[in-house]
């Protein structure tokens, strides 16, 4: 498979005797498909500062305890001032040919597929073949706008201001 995760048609699971068990969590999968934003936004305007718009989403929705908090302390660490350099220096060790941010490209930043929720399109280039679920893990996917301060900030070049 090509990083598309497909749903078992019922009829096939009954027909070689999957049992409804193993049908149903296959089909309960969502289908992989790239995360879309709108073209006529503007990812320039306005200007975004990593301290005052990044570090609140990710203190809200990546460095608490069950994520890369105490949990993962050379992640993100505790120490807001020190986020900056470990993000743009940090390598995905769950996709190791994409850096997690690419300044001025969110296309090709991993931190941004698991944001969106669209990295299992690279699920066979991942560790495993599973690049994971999407961030932040067992909490609701963070909204669309707040979504769009982190890819604003990547594609204004991700600067530590």
């Amino acid at each position: 498979m090509s990083g598309a995760r497909r749903a078992i048609p019922p009829l096939l699971c009954a027909a070689v005797g999957l049992g409804l068990g193993a049908c149903a969590s296959e089909a309960s999968k969502p289908a992989c498909a790239a995360a879309s934003t709108a073209t006529n936004s503007d990812l320039m305007t306005p200007k975004v500062s990593f301290q005052a718009d990044v570090v609140p989403v990710l203190a809200q929705g990546c460095a608490f305890s069950s994520c890369h908090g105490a949990s993962h302390p050379p992640v993100i660490g505790k120490d807001p001032a020190k986020w900056h350099a470990v993000i743009l220096s940090a390598e995905s060790t769950i996709l190791p040919t994409m850096p997690l941010v690419t300044p001025g490209d969110p296309a090709k930043s991993f931190l941004m597929h698991k944001l969106d929720g669209d990295q299992c399109l690279f699920d066979s280039a991942c560790k495993d073949g599973d690049c994971r679920s999407r961030m932040p893990l067992a909490n609701p996917p963070l909204p669309g706008p707040v979504c769009d301060v982190v890819r604003r900030w990547i594609v204004q070049g991700a600067g530590d201001d």
